[in-house]
């Protein structure tokens, strides 16, 4: 949450999960290299899981196999800041092996996106759509319904002047726990339907 009492600075971080796939050199080793803002995490078992897809050269392992990089010489942290790079040195048993690795990434200073908001209106025309238990504002991230106005019938645009209904809706702001959807004004339970065209002044 950016504040004035923050400055405004952002300190996001979280964990996520990355695939890699790469082919050992002839001494069983490849260093793989973070994204901008990542890190690799300190190795755990739970946080890397190192498979061969295919083999090469080396006797070691067959394709399908789990591979534990469980020593100290087999997994390496380095580069600026230490987790940049990693290193995994598997022998040359392994010589030319094509792996995958499953690793934990830490990302940190995440860029967030800058909003503005916005009113705007919609208008709607015709009794099917004013008449529904729900009305989609086509706008995600509305926040306030500013007012809404009914005609006197549907063959006449609503304005400012015309009777506020505002009071027979509530605001669905769209956002759910798993997806972000739009916006939309509900009418009340028990409320009346409109009788004519609506204004919808709202911010988003």
């Amino acid at each position: 949450l950016l504040t004035t009492d923050n400055g405004g600075v952002s300190d996001t971080s979280f964990k996520m999960r990355r695939q890699f796939v790469t082919t050992l050199s002839s001494a069983g080793q490849a260093t793989l290299t973070a994204g901008t803002n990542e890190i690799f995490t300190a190795f755990t078992e739970n946080d890397y899981t190192v498979s061969i897809m295919s083999t090469g050269s080396g006797a070691t392992g067959a394709a399908g196999d789990i591979i534990s990089p469980s020593t100290a010489n087999d997994f390496t942290l380095g580069g600026s800041p230490t987790g940049k790079t990693l290193l995994f040195n598997l022998g040359s048993g392994y010589n030319g092996h094509k792996i995958k690795v499953t690793a934990t990434i830490s990302a940190s200073v995440v860029g967030a996106k800058t909003k503005t908001s916005t009113e705007t209106t919609k208008t709607v025309d015709t009794e099917t759509l004013a008449t529904a238990t729900t009305i989609n504002l086509g706008k995600a991230d509305v926040y306030e319904i500013e007012s809404i106005f009914m005609a006197a019938d549907f063959s006449t645009a609503a304005t400012s002047s015309d009777t506020d209904v505002t009071s027979r809706f509530d605001l669905d702001t769209g956002q759910r726990d798993n997806f972000y959807d739009m916006g939309r004004i509900v009418k009340k339970t028990g409320a009346l339907a409109p009788t004519g065209r609506l204004l919808i002044n709202f911010k988003y």
